[in-house]
């Protein structure tokens, strides 16, 4: 079986811009092609950690920090930084990741 690494990157988002993601609580899901977060490198499988160094543990958390920054910002200011928890897969791991991509992919289709 694989292994998984992790550790922490913190990218600059526009705040006023889409986000150009689905989310399932703090869990990127999906990074929409063309989006800004894939536009600043943000991948599928990443978990927001912080926003402007805050550090959120829900979906609740990361709602009230946003609120809180878009109050606080500087007028014209939208950029913060968010800090997201990366998950590096070993080649065995993102195998097993890749075929399981794969099989959803194929029941999204089957669904359409």
């Amino acid at each position: 079986e694989g292994e998984q690494q992790s550790s922490v990157v913190t990218i600059i988002m526009d705040m006023a811009r889409p986000y150009g993601w689905n989310r399932n609580g703090l869990l990127v899901e999906r990074v929409l092609p063309g989006k800004q977060a894939a536009e600043v490198g943000v991948k599928a499988g990443w978990r927001i950690w912080a926003v402007e160094g805050v550090r959120v543990y829900s979906d609740e958390d990361l709602l009230a920090e946003k609120a809180r920054i878009r109050e606080t910002m500087p007028a014209g200011s939208t950029l913060a930084a968010v800090t997201f928890e990366t998950v590096e897969l070993t080649d065995a791991a993102a195998g097993t990741a890749a075929a399981a991509a794969a099989a959803v992919s194929k029941a999204e289709v089957a669904r359409t």
